[in-house]
């Protein structure tokens, strides 16, 4: 595998696109509401195949498992290490993912 190689594309409902490398890192977050309040908790933080060994990876090694399981268990997602590090993006938003 070449290195950082691009591995899939987001496209968004608006058009725009991010493209996720292979050491692009993404943190996964999910609201919760209960007894506590309503709160967002950081459940994922990892990139797409579970090489960067985060405590809170589901470390799949299958792309399309882990990519679309990911997304569909996640309310909003931040990725780190690069210009969009201050966003975090709705995964209801997400129109097309391409490998």
């Amino acid at each position: 595998m070449i290195l950082n190689e691009k591995i899939y594309a987001l496209e968004f409902l608006d058009g725009s696109t991010i493209d996720i490398y292979d050491e692009t890192v993404i943190s996964g977050i999910v609201n919760y509401d209960d007894e506590n309040g309503f709160y967002s908790k950081v459940v994922y933080e990892d990139n797409w195949n579970g090489d960067y060994k985060s405590p809170k990876s589901i470390g799949t090694y299958h792309i399309h498992v882990g990519v679309m399981g990911f997304y569909t268990s996640v309310d909003m997602f931040f990725i780190q290490n690069d210009r969009y590090d201050h966003k975090a993006f709705m995964t209801s938003s997400i129109k097309s993912i391409q490998f």
